[in-house]
């Protein structure tokens, strides 16, 4: 490494942007036939204040640890990147970088090591070709950047300087010429995983046992283009949903977990049309059951998931940045198992035939970072005759100086079913926004009509609605004063119905947001509605409105200094309205972080939300709609602890109970015209007390390159009730003495590289 040529005078991206890193950072870089090599010599004056916080593999930049990473854009386009991030306790990370996306979930194999001198720290990094994609061209000139953290200072500086008037960090990457004669590596490698489970149900006192196998296949096809199927996944390990109770009009989005669909999938959100957790969730008449059962019938089984038999991901990016993916999956027919009481015979119901899901979408890459998409899923159910077709084109225009942006997407929705005629809905959505410098702003239109519906594969909350939308904001790009870092925003969004070009509800606010060179955080926000809102959902009958009154909300938020053993993160919002029946919201949450050293952290997470004579639909007679004033009360506690033995084995254990009622005291009729009066006739109990409880524990030791062993408990109860148990701590031990189910599994997965195998024979 000491012939190399030395990559250093790193300028600082924050906090002062622009000015030299306060320590001094050499960096080189070597290559082989095999692997890129790079040597850094990270400086320290004080290298016993050097942070070195283990955590488990892949934390990203949320980590109390100095830490330097380097992003090589193999294609040099200035979007597409491969970040190499190492903490100086040894820790890595690898994300995928794209235009407005990041991806943590992607898994590279890849070496690294560090050590900690009397001069500050040094770390060597091996990068395999494996781990790249990369053109045949005889020489290669890649976009590179060489970033680092030191914690103590809060400083982030880089090689080649990051510009903060300008978005975006792989596009002000520096350049790496004079790689010549290195050819792609054949690209191939298996994952096979065993697992074995046990599962107590305490409602019935059974025990389900089992023992699993499957498998991982990643093969690239060329030199840009990589295969990656999976054969009958295991997804035990990963955490259980956030299950809360939902009395809205809409549905909830929970968060994708699962590796195969959080690794890679940049380029199937183009459009915003998939969402990865309808494959293999919940089967399309899961909630339907309960109506098919006859007089002395019980339902005994029902699925919540339908079984993934395969999937399939063909993903990469040509020399001329055009970028291509595919993807297919499929699952098993899944049925519920219905009995009679009286003779013991059983039955099926079929809540989702075998279904089979795919998408194609090409990405050109377009000079100054732009670019143009097309993107379609398509998903079909064969025995029902059933197919889901949604289209969507999507648009990224920035100018030379990356300042200025227009972009915009389309989408067309067809929905095919056994004599009906074809439903087609279409959406757009259109933003010109001034994106670098002090003042920024930037106004937009959606549209999306009342046909429109990519929720077979896509999540979308609502659809018939026009909302124009314009913000501007203030940045302060340098420190001032003890200011580190301060920004000001003012928005506004008018809606109305696009069906009938109703008005539905004018927003206006503002939110503010300051760091100051303590280290500590603090900020605000502000949203009205001041004329009120014509609610076209909540009464769940097209057409219907529901006016609600004036409101508004204001809050706000702190956060102490993260380099301290306990920090916190809290903040407080209060909603009220001017409507007569005197509706109003308290929301809050405070999460403590106490570190007790380098391996041991401790997280509570406590969030009461209280809502007195809240107004809400509660159900439809035959030609009445019931709405119901209501006082819900809900507190969630959540507790996290990690332990990290070293930089390749941690354990986490995270509890959450979750609490939430809904106490009716008086109901109403829902008029024509989106007023209520008074309804004493009904007199249906629809109080609601449900608790959800949930413990997810974790072992992992990844013992070989792109291998791991996973212990795995987790805890789940579900509860729900018509009697209203006010205390908290009763609803806490009726929880632990409810029915509840333990699954305990160990897995394992080891990577099989096909070039190493082939060397060692």
């Amino acid at each position: 490494m000491k012939n190399a040529a030395i990559a250093n005078e790193f300028v600082q991206f924050v906090p002062y942007n622009g000015k030299p890193a306060t320590e001094k950072t050499e960096v080189r870089v070597l290559y082989d036939d095999d692997a890129i090599y790079i040597g850094a010599m990270l400086y320290d004056n004080n290298p016993d204040s050097i942070f070195t916080t283990l955590t488990k593999r892949d934390a990203g930049f949320e980590v109390d640890a100095d830490m330097f990473m380097v992003g090589i854009s193999t294609f040099n386009d200035g979007i597409n990147s491969s970040m190499f991030l190492v903490t100086a306790a040894g820790v890595q990370s690898d994300i995928k970088g794209t235009t407005g996306m990041d991806d943590p979930n992607w898994d590279a194999v890849w070496e690294s090591a560090v050590n900690i001198t009397n001069k500050g720290w040094v770390i060597e990094i091996k990068l395999p070709y494996s781990a790249l994609r990369f053109s045949k061209d005889d020489e290669q000139t890649w976009g590179i950047n060489f970033l680092r953290a030191i914690m103590r200072k809060q400083e982030w500086s880089s090689w080649n300087h990051v510009n903060n008037e300008i978005s975006g960090f792989t596009n002000q990457s520096g350049v790496i010429t004079g790689i010549r004669g290195i050819k792609p590596p054949l690209r191939l490698s298996f994952t096979p995983y065993f697992s074995t489970f046990a599962q107590h149900d305490s409602e019935n006192n059974s025990w389900t046992k089992g023992i699993r196998g499957g498998m991982d296949l990643k093969y690239g096809i060329n030199e840009s283009f990589t295969l990656d199927m999976m054969l009958i996944p295991d997804f035990s390990q990963v955490q259980t949903d956030d299950i809360i109770l939902n009395l809205t009009a809409f549905e909830i989005q929970y968060e994708e977990r699962r590796p195969f669909f959080t690794e890679g999938i940049e380029l199937f959100s183009k459009g915003d049309i998939f969402y990865s957790k309808r494959i293999g969730s919940f089967p399309k008449e899961f909630w339907d059951v309960e109506d098919q059962l006859s007089e002395n019938e019980e339902l005994i089984e029902n699925p919540a998931e339908a079984q993934i038999i395969n999937a399939t991901k063909i993903t990469g990016r040509t020399k001329k940045g055009l970028g291509i993916g595919f993807f297919n999956a499929m699952t098993l027919q899944t049925v519920a198992k219905i009995r009679n009481t009286v003779t013991n015979e059983e039955r099926e119901y079929i809540t989702q035939p075998f279904t089979n899901y795919n998408i194609i979408v090409f990405d050109q890459n377009l000079k100054n970072n732009s670019s143009v998409s097309l993107i379609n899923t398509n998903l079909i159910i064969p025995d029902n005759n059933y197919t889901s077709n949604v289209t969507a084109g999507e648009f990224l225009f920035k100018n030379e100086k990356q300042n200025y942006q227009f972009n915009g997407t389309a989408g067309l929705s067809q929905i095919f079913e056994e004599q009906a005629a074809v439903d087609l809905g279409y959406k757009y959505q259109l933003n010109f926004a001034k994106t670098g410098g002090n003042v920024r702003f930037g106004i937009a239109q959606d549209l999306v009509d009342d046909k429109f519906n990519p929720n077979d594969m896509g999540f979308l909350l609502f659809n018939n609605f026009v909302a124009s939308e314009a913000e501007i904001s203030y940045h302060m790009l340098q420190p001032h004063w003890k200011l580190l870092e301060w920004q000001i925003r003012f928005d506004s969004e008018y809606q109305m119905q696009y069906s009938t070009k109703n008005y539905m509800q004018w927003k206006i606010g503002m939110d503010m947001h300051a760091t100051f060179k303590s280290q500590w955080s603090w900020g605000f926000f502000f949203d009205m509605v001041p004329l009120g809102e014509d609610d076209y959902y909540e009464a769940r009958k097209v057409g219907q409105v529901f006016k609600q009154a004036p409101s508004a909300y204001a809050g706000t938020f702190f956060g102490s200094d993260r380099r301290k053993k306990l920090s916190f993160r809290a903040f407080v919002l209060y909603w009220k309205t001017s409507s007569a029946y005197n509706e109003n919201t308290f929301r809050g949450r405070i999460s403590p972080t106490l570190r007790v050293n380098d391996k041991l952290r401790f997280t509570l997470e406590i969030a009461p939300a209280i809502q007195n004579n809240n107004i809400g639909y509660v159900d439809e007679l035959t030609d009445t709609i019931i709405f119901g004033k209501r006082d819900r009360k809900t507190i969630e506690n959540t507790i996290i602890t990690d332990f990290t033995f070293n930089d390749k084995m941690s354990v986490s254990l995270r509890a959450r109970h979750y609490w939430s009622s809904a106490a009716y005291k008086q109901f109403y009729t829902l008029n024509t015209d989106g007023t209520l009066t008074e309804n004493d006739h009904y007199d249906e109990n629809q109080d609601i007390n449900f608790n959800a409880f949930n413990i997810d524990m974790v072992y992992t030791w990844r013992f070989a390159p792109g291998s791991d062993l996973l212990i795995v408990w987790k805890n789940t109860v579900y509860d729900e009730g018509i009697v209203v148990l006010n205390d908290y701590f009763k609803n806490l031990n009726h929880t632990f003495s409810a029915s509840q189910t333990n699954l305990f599994s160990i897995k394992v997965l080891y990577y099989l590289d096909y070039l190493y195998l082939k060397k060692k024979k």
